[in-house]
């Protein structure tokens, strides 16, 4: 189970809000749990919604159970498209959980995209989390009420620790939030809807080439819309 956060937004002020504990709790549509070990497939346990692992070492020790480690140059796991992980108008909230020591490298494009579905290309609407050069998550939501830049969420502690750290982002209907490690962080906005033909991508920034790839664990990774 995975937690829905919908925090109250004042004006377009960005406001802590309570621990993810208080909010209500939704069934994930998506829920791959890394463990695997062996093989080339990261299946999602409740959707059918299976990945392909690439460059991706399996088996470290994880947030629960196994994880993946991701090598920072080439590593990246590629859930095809389904209409299924588009939620169009409805909310949505992503979870993952990572594990990393090196900080993301410098420039005007460079980050760690950890999970994200869609790019600019795809119908201009997508979700994605990521992690910058400052070691601080990312939340964006870019939909038919957003410009190109979309609505997002630039906050939180730094994370490039070596612990484990647990970053949600939601999108209700008039705010969007990002949670981590429990503390909730909201910004009023309109996304409105979102939907794309791209893969769902964990790892990397899915394209002509691969980039923005992630050095360090994931595991626990979740979608729950509606």
């Amino acid at each position: 189970m995975r937690m829905l956060v919908v925090a109250a937004s004042v004006g377009t002020t960005l406001v802590l809000g309570s621990s993810m504990a208080s909010a209500a709790s939704v069934a994930p549509d998506a829920l791959w749990h890394l463990d695997e070990t062996s093989g080339s497939s990261a299946s999602d346990a409740v959707g059918g919604h299976t990945g392909v692992i690439h460059n991706v070492t399996l088996g470290v020790p994880g947030f629960a159970g196994t994880a993946f480690r991701f090598n920072g140059k080439s590593s990246y796991v590629d859930v095809p498209s389904d209409p299924a992980l588009n939620p169009g108008t409805a909310p949505i909230q992503f979870t993952v959980h990572v594990r990393y020591t090196v900080t993301p490298p410098k420039g005007s494009t460079t980050d760690y995209d950890i999970l994200r579905k869609g790019t600019s290309s795809d119908s201009a609407q997508f979700y994605k989390v990521e992690i910058r050069p400052d070691n601080r998550a990312v939340c964006r939501f870019v939909g038919s009420k957003t410009t190109k830049s979309g609505i997002l969420i630039h906050t939180g502690p730094t994370l490039n620790d070596g612990k484990w750290h647990t970053i949600s982002c939601t999108k209700a209907n008039t705010n969007i939030s990002l949670a981590v490690d429990g503390k909730t962080f909201t910004k009023s906005g309109t996304v409105g809807s979102i939907s794309n033909t791209g893969p769902l991508t964990l790892g990397a920034k899915p394209g002509k080439p691969f980039s923005d790839f992630y050095n360090g664990d994931l595991d626990e990774v979740s979608v729950a819309i509606g």
